[in-house]
């Protein structure tokens, strides 16, 4: 069904990994979160660290912003 999504241009995967890259980095991954809640009109959370940096972008998120907590 992920795949489905993708193809129909439904669902965006982002990822703060590329193929050349050899492990993660929080400002990559910080920069994809902002710029993902800047551009979406509805934002699934499946993991959320109350402390944690995306917990602190959500906050600063667009309130009209439709955001769904697994």
């Amino acid at each position: 069904q992920v795949d489905a999504a993708v193809a129909q241009g439904r669902l965006l995967v982002v990822s703060p990994f590329a193929d050349r890259l050899a492990g993660p980095s929080a400002q990559r991954a910080a920069w994809c979160n902002e710029y993902v809640l800047a551009h979406c009109d509805r934002a699934v959370i499946g993991h959320l660290n109350p402390a944690g940096l995306l917990a602190c972008i959500l906050s600063e998120a667009d309130p009209d912003k439709e955001l769904v907590y697994l």
